[in-house]
């Protein structure tokens, strides 16, 4: 990644839907990367990006759960609006990161 779209907060994750991966935000995007791993070596391998969306696509961001802690993010994929709940450590310090970013980004 160049400078100008530097990593700000990154995560293992899981999404409610898609399963395991990584949870990336950057100064221009959110991606988010399947991930496989092997209990037998305990091995983790990248799969294939599932999501990698321009924060201009971003309608939405929230936090749930108590026990199980969620960053929701709503994104417009073409013509279609889609939720993706991701189950994070600290669903308070992304929402914050996410704010922030898309702050940022809009006053750009």
């Amino acid at each position: 990644m160049n400078n100008d779209n530097r990593k700000i907060v990154q995560e293992d994750c899981h999404e409610d839907c898609i399963g395991a991966g990584i949870l990336t935000l950057t100064q221009k995007r959110i991606v988010f990367d399947k991930t496989h791993g092997r209990i037998l070596d305990l091995s983790k391998k990248f799969g294939n990006t599932i999501i990698d969306t321009p924060l201009e696509n971003v309608i939405k961001v929230w936090k749930e759960g108590i026990l199980m802690k969620k960053i929701c993010i709503q994104i417009k994929i073409k013509n279609e609006i889609k939720t993706y709940k991701f189950g994070v450590f600290n669903n308070k310090k992304w929402l914050n990161h996410l704010q922030d970013v898309l702050q940022n980004y809009k006053n750009q």
